[in-house]
Parts: C-alpha cells; sequence; structure tokens
C-alpha cells in the first residue's frame, strides 16, 4: 500500500509540474511572435470546407459545401458552392456579406471572425486586433484544454487566446463582447487537426461555439490548395458595384440553414444590446 501511495503521488507531481506557478511562460507579445512563425508564411490559399450548421437535431446538421479564399495577409473571401451567400473581410476591418444577390450586413457579427488569426499573420497587426477586441495582453499563464497544455494569453475572463504548448499553433480563441444591457456574450473558435501545405499551417477542422461548449457550426477542410485568383475578388468596392444593400430576405418554408445562421445573429444582438 505505501508503494502504492508513492506511486499515486508522484503521478499527481508529474500532472501539475507542467502547469506550476514557476513554469516559464513568455510574455504575450513573444507567444504571439511564436504562434506567427509555427503558422508559417502564406499567400493565396484555397480551403474547400464542408459546412456543418447546428439544427433541431444535432446528429442531423445542415450541411454546405463552401470555400474560404485566403489573401495573405490583406483579405479573406468565403463563397457558398451553390452561390447563395458571399463575406469578405479585410485587415483594415472592411466587412461585407452578400447573401441571396443582396449585401445585408457591412459589420461583422463576433462568429464571423474565426478567419482573422489564420489571415493576418503578423505579430504587430494581431497584437492590435487582439487589443481592439480587449485582450489583456499583459495576462498569460498555463492551463489545459481538450487535453493538451496550453498557454493563455489574456484573463482568465474575457477575450483570450490559448496556444498549443508543443506546436505553439492557436487552439481556441475565446471573443468576449459587453452589451449595452450589460449581458456578456462569448465566442469561441477552435482550431483542429493542423496540417502543413506549402510551408504554412492550417487547421483541417474549425468550430464556432456559442461560449465555450455549445457547437453552431464546424468545417471540415476537404481540401488546402494554392491559388491564383484575382485580387478584384477581395476588393469590397468591386462587391458593392456587384450587388445592392438590403434586409435579409424572408424566411423559406423549408429548412434554410444560411439564413437561420442570420436570425440566430439578430437575436443574440437584440438580447446584448
Amino acid at each position: 500500500m505505501k508503494v502504492l501511495g508513492k506511486g499515486l503521488g508522484l503521478a499527481l507531481i508529474l500532472l501539475l509540474i507542467p502547469l506550476s506557478a514557476t513554469a516559464f511562460v513568455p510574455d504575450g507579445t513573444h507567444l504571439v511572435d511564436l504562434m506567427v512563425r509555427a503558422m508559417g508564411p502564406a499567400k493565396k490559399v484555397r480551403l474547400d470546407v464542408q459546412l456543418e450548421i447546428q439544427g433541431a437535431d444535432p446528429a442531423k446538421p445542415h450541411l454546405v459545401q463552401e470555400s474560404l479564399l485566403f489573401k495573405v495577409p490583406e483579405a479573406f473571401r468565403s463563397e457558398t458552392r451553390d452561390g447563395r451567400r458571399v463575406r469578405l473581410g479585410t485587415e483594415k476591418g472592411d466587412f461585407l456579406l452578400v447573401l441571396d444577390g443582396k449585401i445585408i450586413r457591412e459589420t461583422p457579427g463576433l462568429e464571423d471572425l474565426f478567419y482573422v488569426v489564420l489571415l493576418i499573420r503578423n505579430q504587430d497587426a494581431l497584437i492590435s486586433f487582439f487589443e481592439n477586441l480587449g485582450m489583456d495582453m499583459e495576462k498569460t499563464g498555463l492551463t489545459r484544454y481538450g487535453g493538451r497544455i496550453c498557454y493563455r494569453l489574456g484573463a482568465e475572463e474575457g477575450t483570450r487566446l490559448l496556444i498549443d504548448k508543443e506546436s505553439l499553433r492557436p487552439l481556441a480563441l475565446t471573443l468576449a463582447q459587453l452589451g449595452e444591457g450589460g449581458g456578456m456574450r462569448e465566442v469561441t473558435f477552435r482550431y483542429w487537426d493542423w496540417q502543413v501545405s506549402s510551408g504554412a499551417a492550417w487547421p483541417l477542422r474549425i468550430e464556432i461555439l456559442g461560449g465555450e461548449k455549445r457547437l453552431l457550426q464546424a468545417m471540415l477542410v476537404q481540401e488546402v490548395k494554392p491559388e491564383v485568383f484575382s485580387d478584384g475578388l477581395f476588393s469590397a468596392a468591386n462587391l458593392r458595384m456587384q450587388y445592392s444593400s438590403s434586409k435579409p430576405p424572408s424566411p423559406k418554408a423549408e429548412s434554410d440553414p444560411l439564413l437561420e445562421i442570420e436570425e440566430g445573429l439578430e437575436r443574440l444582438r437584440r438580447r446584448y444590446d
């Protein structure tokens, strides 16, 4: 029994060592630099994904084929295969959402910002993005997430980023937003199963969660490939010329996952504003 007790004690000590208060944790700016280096440089890349949108039955998500186009580090564009939805986001803060041929939003919701960490890949620009969202760059630590040891950048409550301690790639980014009514809303992006393609790392599964537990959407990457596409695809001015502005269309009688996303965002805005 004494031997067993010593064995359990040693196992507990070994478990706690990686998270001990004396473990070295780089400062915030250094952590961002390490992460950017670990993700690697990229230029123009296309990710073909299957988008899983949660509906009334979690076992039967709605499936949508979509392409994510990255012009690193300047702009991001997504297009569903049927052409119904187009999104555009730029490093400068421009955002447009086109649905059924109409521009229905020019302000991103929290859920739209999953792409920023993958797009910018620049230390100073990422730090500026994090600080604009209220992240405390002075606060860092170690934690466990998804069975992995991670560096935490930001306070334990609020906007925070978890970086895998081994790979130094982002694992989870939680954005916290305080509404005018005083309610706190959180959205979490999770990045799993990283793969290196042409010298740059990309996650093969991206999840969007309400808070840290309720899965809203999952993107399963089916192919990552360098792409040669026109810079005009990433022009907000071009999109405005191509599409007129409008309110979101009325829901169809049958289930429409793309419209349900917009309706859900609007309900959340009313709840927290």
